[in-house]
């Protein structure tokens, strides 16, 4: 059962993957009434921890990492944070194209 103790991880997994999914707040919730995810709150909670603790990980990798150099590529990093969904023509539109160093 997902309820079970020993796959607890597996409701959150499957909250987030609804919210990139585009799922709305209410499905999400009819989703955790059924035993299948967590609620939305919960959800969104979590994507807060994670945005609130990821630039000190980020300061953290690159002291330890002191040594490297490092090249990111963002593939349309305008629009980043727009929800694209893909369709069986295009898998993305790259407006922009940014390079980090």
């Amino acid at each position: 059962a997902i309820r079970n103790k020993f796959v607890n991880q597996y409701p959150l997994e499957i909250g987030l993957y609804l919210t990139a999914s585009g799922a709305s707040c209410d499905a999400i919730n009819t989703m955790h009434n059924a035993g299948i995810s967590v609620c939305y709150k919960t959800v969104e909670n979590y994507k807060k921890k994670i945005a609130n603790v990821h630039p000190e990980n980020i300061r953290k990798y690159f002291t330890e990492k002191n040594n490297s150099f490092f090249v990111y590529n963002l593939d349309d990093y305008h629009n980043i944070h727009r929800i694209r969904r893909p369709d069986t023509v295009f898998l993305s539109t790259a407006a922009h194209f940014a390079t980090c160093v």
